[in-house]
């Protein structure tokens, strides 16, 4: 740090040396705490510490002020409210709020061949990554379509005729689920365009992937929101 100074009640800024690549047209961006006691630019989805107001034009090494206190605007995408809120940075210079958690999903099938399932964990979060789908093509014949629960792992062994051929339709599959216990792990819906109407096939045991948790943020007070002008005027702290 070189320097402190005060904008007014409240706010502080901070002289800084800054990361290399950052240039007088990032005024204005989001900053972080980085390497070798510099801040930078946010990426996507990074808890940020202030805004950058200034770049030394005449510095020999790249330096410029920061403000990490009070009152200050910044331009925001997504759709943050007033009052106190859980703010990221947005990876454009501006804030915005942290992602969602996401629910683990498979898709067994193929749509054109109208057999194609989407299995979706019931909760979000990378936890439910584990939850396992095994479609069993058993050995035999006029065996009848049922489904097992072995803690996350949903088996299900389809139906055959008297030739030992899998009869089970996706929409025939779909029901068992939802009138089965795996219903309390996952919901169960036609992929796409695909109508069900088809016999599936077999499928080993392959878990749901994709599930995330919630993006953590810093939390700061919003006192005003402008959606034409796409700014927040948000408290630092």
């Amino acid at each position: 740090m070189w320097g402190i100074g005060y904008e007014g009640i409240g706010v502080r800024t901070l002289t800084l040396l800054l990361a290399a690549a950052i240039v007088a047209a990032d005024v204005g961006k989001v900053i972080k705490a980085s390497a070798n006691d510099t801040v930078d630019l946010c990426a996507a989805g990074d808890k940020f510490g202030g805004v950058l107001k200034q770049v030394e034009a005449d510095s020999r090494i790249p330096a410029g002020t920061v403000q990490d206190k009070g009152m200050c605007t910044i331009a925001y995408t997504g759709a943050p409210g007033l009052g106190w809120q859980q703010l990221v940075a947005d990876g454009n210079g501006g804030v915005t709020l942290p992602a969602a958690a996401v629910a683990a999903s498979l898709v067994t099938g193929v749509v054109a061949n109208n057999n194609a399932l989407k299995w979706t964990s019931k909760y979000a979060g990378e936890l439910f990554n584990d939850i396992s789908i095994t479609l069993i093509d058993p050995p035999g014949n006029n065996v009848a379509l049922s489904v097992d629960v072995v803690g996350r792992d949903i088996l299900v062994t389809l139906a055959t005729d008297a030739a030992s051929a899998i009869i089970t339709t996706a929409a025939e599959l779909k029901a068992a689920i939802e009138a089965s216990s795996a219903a309390d792990l996952v919901t169960v819906a036609n992929e796409g365009v695909s109508t069900g109407a088809a016999v599936v096939a077999a499928v080993v045991k392959t878990d749901l992937a994709g599930g995330a948790d919630a993006g953590e943020g810093r939390e700061y007070y919003v006192w005003n929101k402008d959606a034409v002008a796409g700014t927040l005027v948000i408290d630092l702290g």
